[in-house]
């Protein structure tokens, strides 16, 4: 995180106005585009989207540590928000989609897992038939 962007936080976190105006003017736009490029959403939600990443800005500034950059933090937080109206989506076109997210992942079957086995049984056995300079990757 650079000196300017880590000031900028240090205002925000402090309760300075301007500080969150200069920060929606350096990033809104590309957090905007981020979204609508992301999620595929229209530009009032990607807006909406935009806004509320301002606002969690400013009710986390102060726990940001400085160990990315600001921009990977600001589209993070994008991204998770993108997902959240994503999921809003499915559960008002699906009303079972939530029930189906949080069903346990059945894995892999018997017959996969079997598969999976003679596989591995297959590819052993033609390294094994190599010639021992051939079998070093």
């Amino acid at each position: 995180m650079s000196d300017r962007e880590g000031s900028l936080l240090d205002r925000i976190a402090g309760g300075d106005p301007q500080a969150l105006a200069e920060l929606s003017t350096a990033y809104r736009a590309r957090i905007q585009r981020f979204a609508r490029a992301y999620a595929g959403i229209g530009p009032e939600l990607a807006d909406d989207i935009a806004q509320q990443v301002l606002l969690e800005v400013t009710r986390t500034a102060e726990r940001f540590e400085g160990r990315s950059r600001l921009t990977t933090w600001l589209f993070g937080v994008a991204k998770n928000l993108c997902r959240t109206q994503q999921r809003l989506r499915e559960d008002a076109m699906d009303p079972d989609a939530r029930v189906w997210r949080s069903l346990p992942d059945p894995g892999r079957g018997p017959h996969e897992l079997f598969e999976q086995g003679e596989s591995r049984r297959a590819v052993r056995a033609a390294l094994e038939a190599l010639p021992a300079p051939h079998r070093a990757v």
